[in-house]
């Protein structure tokens, strides 16, 4: 793809443009979702040292052994980290059209 387009007189600038980013885009994107999940999932580790939050919910469930303050907890981050994939992959969807086969 770069030789074809330095063939077509493209510059440096116009090669990362128009064939380098938009041929990453997809795994950026990749990238992003994978990065917002592991975020959402662990901020609830935040509060082992106080920071609040769903893990708060479920710290308590483990320290009382209450297995609905457990559900309560991880179903909420669960949730939460399945809307923001499915968030990111419906905004992957809109600005890559160019790559679904139909």
């Amino acid at each position: 793809m770069l030789e074809t387009a330095s063939a077509c007189g493209m510059t440096e600038r116009q090669a990362w443009w128009k064939v380098r980013f938009p041929l990453a885009l997809p795994m950026i994107s990749t990238g992003v979702k994978i990065a917002t999940i592991e975020i959402i999932a662990s901020a609830t580790l935040a509060a082992k040292i106080g920071a609040g939050g769903l893990g708060e919910i479920i710290f308590t469930g483990l320290g009382l052994n209450r297995f609905d303050l457990l559900f309560i907890g991880g179903m909420t981050v669960a949730v939460l980290s399945v809307t923001a994939a499915l968030l990111i992959e419906s905004l992957d969807r809109t600005i890559l059209r160019y790559k679904r086969y139909s």
